[in-house]
């Protein structure tokens, strides 16, 4: 064996852990090569002085990071429209001097690991804000911030789901007030007044009979669309 070999098996460089060394010929030259496994978990081959030397101190994993810290910090310095509203959705959720945090945090509503550490994560899950009309938006108003319960909604989109929102059950379909009143065609005057005398079957048929309009057909039809 080469007199100058060094065994360098089990330090660490970096982030690379030697778990082998062996020397190996190549065009008469004797190199000393390194087996190494990251703090990642990739395993690569380098060579000895690369790895002593400190020109190679991961299996690339750390210049990744990097790079995605120095993304994440590009669009913190240009106010992307979707960074702010991570951002935000992280501060109503655990920054106590939030203004918002007393209905968010204060309540038990947390953002998901994989959001909380990365923003990258975010966008992969979520893809860029549509529009400056659009905010994310919780599905179950009870749940946290994670891939599974939330969407970009419009501002109209999400009055229609809030811990105020009353749904109506009818013929099967679940939906807010709201949409039930602009599906079956009656105004919101009309329905509220009728509505604290008839349950919602009694109320359509009720109304069906004074402006002689089949309601239950219209909501049928809407039905059948989205089934």
């Amino acid at each position: 064996m080469n007199k100058n070999f060094k065994d360098l098996t089990g330090f660490k460089y970096g982030r690379l852990k030697v778990l082998s060394c062996y020397m190996y010929n190549y065009g008469n030259v004797n190199r000393s090569t390194c087996d190494c496994i990251c703090d990642c978990g990739n395993k690569k081959t380098y060579l000895t002085s690369n790895i002593v030397t400190g020109n190679v101190k991961s299996c690339g994993c750390f210049r990744k990071e990097i790079g995605e810290r120095s993304y994440t910090h590009n669009m913190s310095k240009n106010k992307g429209i979707t960074y702010n509203v991570w951002d935000g959705m992280k501060s109503r959720c655990f920054n106590v001097k939030n203004i918002g945090y007393p209905d968010y945090g204060g309540r038990g509503i947390t953002v998901c690991d994989r959001w909380r550490s990365n923003f990258l994560y975010f966008i992969e899950d979520m893809g860029q804000r549509p529009s400056k009309k659009h905010s994310i938006e919780r599905i179950n108003n009870d749940g946290d911030y994670e891939p599974s319960n939330c969407r970009w909604a419009t501002t109209k989109e999400q009055s229609r789901n809030t811990r105020r929102t009353v749904w109506i059950n009818y013929e099967g379909v679940k939906l807010c007030q709201k949409d039930f009143i602009e599906i079956i065609g009656i105004s919101s005057s009309t329905f509220f007044r009728y509505c604290k005398i008839y349950n919602t079957v009694d109320l359509v048929q009720t109304l069906s009979e004074k402006h002689n309009v089949n309601y239950k057909e219209r909501f049928l039809i809407y039905k059948k669309s989205i089934i």
